[in-house]
C-alpha cells in the first residue's frame, strides 16, 4: 500500500511537471508572436503616416520601401484601395498589373471601423502562398481612408518562430487561426498549413475565450497519433497556440511506477505466501471450530469445543455459546407461555359452552345447537393455530376442518396459502356459517348437492368464491339471517374486506375479497 502510494505520488508529480511544461511552451510562443506583431504594427503605423502615401505619390512611396527590410526580409508591403484593387506590392515591379481582391473581415475593420487588424491565414492572390495580413488604414487630409497599407507575412515566418522555441524532443507546436485553420506547425508544416486542425481539438477549443487555455488529453493529431498537451488562445489575435507530446511521453512515469510497484509486489507476495501458509493453518483450525459452534447454534445445542490458537476466535466462540444458552431459555419461556395461553383459551371455551348449555336448557328452538356449532368452529381453528404456534394456518386446512361433516359434497381449488392468525379466525367463522346455511337450506341439504370453493391470491388481496349447485331451487331471502349478518360483520369490520351474496335459482353464491400483505398472499405453507 505504501509503495503504491509513493508510486502514485511520483506519477502525479511528473504529470504535473509535464502539464506545467506544456502550458509554459504555449505561453512562450504566444509571447514571441505578440512581441513580433507589436513591432510590425508600429512599422505599419509609421508607414501609414508617410506624406507620399497620404498624398497619393505611390511611386515615391514604393522607392522608399525598396530600401526597407520587413520581418527579417520575409514580409512585404501592399497598398490597396477600398474596392479591393491592389495598387502597390513591394515584391513586384512598380506599375506591374496587380490583382483585385476583397476580404470582408479586413475591409470592414480598415475602411469601415478605421482600425488595424491581423487576419487569419489566407491564400495570397499574387504569390499564391499561405500568408497572414496586418492591415492599417491610411487617413488623408480630408479625413478619408483612400488606402489600406498591409504587411504580408508568409506562414513560414511563424513556422520559424516555432522553431526558435526550446521544445523537448518529439513535442509538436502549432498555431491555429480563429477559424481553426493551421497557420504554422513545427512538424510537417508544408503538408498541413491552411488545413483545418484536428476535429477533436477544434471541438475542445472553439469556444475558449481569449486569454484562457487548458490541458488536453487523449487527443488525436492529424497523423492519428495520441498526444497530451496544452493550449492557449491569444488575447491580441484570437489565435490558438497548442503544444502536444505523444501519450507515451506523458504516461512514461506511470509505466515506471507500475514496474516498481509490480517488482515490490512480487517480493511481498513471495514473503506473504510463506507467512500465509503458516498463519493460514492456524486460521483454518479456528474457523473450523467456529463452524462447529455455528452448526450447534443453529440446532439449538450448546457446543463445548476446545479453544483455538486465536484469542479472537475463542472470544467469538464464547459469545456464541452464551447466545445459544440465552436463546434456549427464551424459547423455553415462550413455549411455556404459549402452552399456558392455549390451556386458558380451551378452558374459557369450555366454560362458555357450559354456560350456554345451561342458559338454553329446555329451549327447543335450536339456538343452542347453532351457538355450539360456532363455538366448535372457533375451537377447531384454535387447534390449527396452536399447531403453528399462532403464526397462522393453511387455508386448505381451515376449509377441510370447517366442512368436514359434508365430505364428498364439496371440492376446492386454489394456491396453497398460509394466512395470518386474524384472517384464519375470520375465515373459519365464514366457512362455518356458509356450510351451516347450505346444510339447512342449500346444497348440503340434499344428497346430490355440491359446493365449489375457489380462491385466488392476486396483488395485495385474497379473492374467494363460494358456489352451490344441484340443491333446492333458491329464492332471495326477504330478511337477512344472523349467519349472513355475522359473515358481513366479519368480512367488513374484522378483515376490512368486501362480501357479496347472489341468489340464482341454481344455488347460493358468495364472493369475498380480503386485503392481505403481499408476502401473506404469496407465501406457501411450510
Amino acid at each position: 500500500m505504501i509503495v503504491a502510494l509513493v508510486g502514485w505520488r511520483y506519477v502525479e508529480q511528473e504529470q504535473r511537471k509535464f502539464e506545467e511544461q506544456a502550458q509554459r511552451l504555449v505561453q512562450d510562443v504566444a509571447a514571441a508572436i505578440d512581441g513580433d506583431l507589436a513591432g510590425f504594427r508600429a512599422t505599419l503605423d509609421i508607414l501609414a503616416t508617410f506624406p507620399q502615401l497620404i498624398s497619393g505619390d505611390l511611386k515615391q512611396f514604393y522607392e522608399h520601401l525598396k530600401s526597407a527590410t520587413l520581418a527579417g526580409g520575409d514580409g512585404w508591403i501592399v497598398v490597396r484601395r477600398p474596392d479591393g484593387q491592389v495598387l502597390l506590392n513591394s515584391r513586384v515591379a512598380y506599375g506591374a498589373e496587380l490583382p483585385r481582391y476583397n476580404n470582408a473581415e479586413i475591409d470592414n475593420a480598415v475602411f469601415a471601423e478605421r482600425k488595424s487588424i491581423v487576419s487569419d491565414v489566407l491564400r495570397g492572390p499574387t504569390t499564391d502562398r499561405w500568408v497572414v495580413t496586418l492591415a492599417t488604414p491610411v487617413v488623408n487630409e480630408s479625413n478619408d481612408v483612400p488606402y489600406a497599407v498591409q504587411l504580408i507575412l508568409p506562414a513560414e515566418y511563424f513556422e520559424s518562430v516555432l522553431g526558435q522555441q526550446q521544445s523537448p524532443n518529439r513535442w509538436v507546436l502549432t498555431i491555429n487561426d480563429r477559424e481553426g485553420r493551421i497557420l504554422a506547425r513545427s512538424l510537417n508544416h508544408t503538408e498541413w498549413v491552411g488545413k483545418p486542425m484536428a476535429p477533436q481539438g477544434w471541438a475542445i477549443t472553439k469556444d475558449v475565450p481569449r486569454g484562457q487555455g487548458g490541458i488536453w488529453s487523449d487527443l488525436k493529431t492529424l497523423e492519428g497519433r495520441a498526444v497530451e498537451g496544452a493550449y492557449y488562445r491569444m488575447i491580441s489575435t484570437g489565435w490558438l497556440v497548442g503544444s502536444a507530446a505523444p501519450s507515451e511521453v506523458y504516461n512514461a512515469p506511470r509505466r515506471q511506477a507500475l514496474f516498481l510497484i509490480g517488482a515490490v509486489t512480487i517480493i511481498l507476495l513471495a514473503t506473504s505466501a510463506t507467512l500465509g501458509a503458516y498463519f493460514g493453518q492456524r486460521l483454518i483450525k479456528a474457523i473450523n471450530v467456529l463452524k462447529h459452534e455455528a452448526i450447534a447454534l443453529r440446532q439449538g445445542r450448546v457446543p463445548t469445543l476446545p479453544s483455538t490458537a486465536l484469542l479472537e476466535a475463542n472470544e467469538v466462540a464464547s459469545v456464541m455459546r452464551e447466545t445459544t444458552q440465552i436463546l434456549q431459555q427464551r424459547d423455553e419461556h415462550q413455549r411455556m407461555l404459549l402452552q399456558e395461553l392455549n390451556h386458558r383459551v380451551k378452558n374459557t371455551l369450555a366454560t362458555v359452552q357450559s354456560l350456554a348449555r345451561r342458559t338454553f336448557k329446555g329451549d327447543g328452538s335450536g339456538r343452542y345447537e347453532r351457538f355450539e356449532g360456532r363455538l366448535l368452529s372457533l375451537s377447531m381453528t384454535h387447534n390449527l393455530l396452536t399447531a403453528s404456534e399462532w403464526q397462522g394456518a393453511k387455508l386448505i386446512d381451515i376449509v377441510e376442518a370447517e366442512l368436514a361433516p359434508y365430505k364428498g359434497h364439496f371440492h376446492y381449488s386454489g394456491p396453497e396459502l398460509f394466512v395470518p392468525t386474524r384472517a384464519a379466525l375470520g375465515l373459519s367463522m365464514i366457512f362455518h356459517e356458509l356450510g351451516t346455511n347450505a346444510a339447512k337450506h342449500g346444497a348440503f341439504s340434499t344428497g346430490l348437492g355440491q359446493v365449489t370453493i375457489e380462491w385466488f391470491g392476486q396483488k395485495n388481496e385474497l379473492r374467494l368464491e363460494w358456489v352451490e349447485s344441484h340443491g333446492p331451487v333458491v329464492q332471495p331471502p326477504r330478511l337477512q339471517g344472523f349467519g349472513s349478518l355475522l359473515i358481513r360483520h366479519t368480512v367488513e369490520r374484522e378483515l376490512q374486506g368486501t362480501v357479496q351474496h347472489f341468489y340464482p335459482p341454481t344455488g347460493v353464491q358468495c364472493s369475498i375479497v380480503i386485503p392481505l400483505e403481499r408476502d401473506e398472499v404469496t407465501r406457501a405453507a411450510a
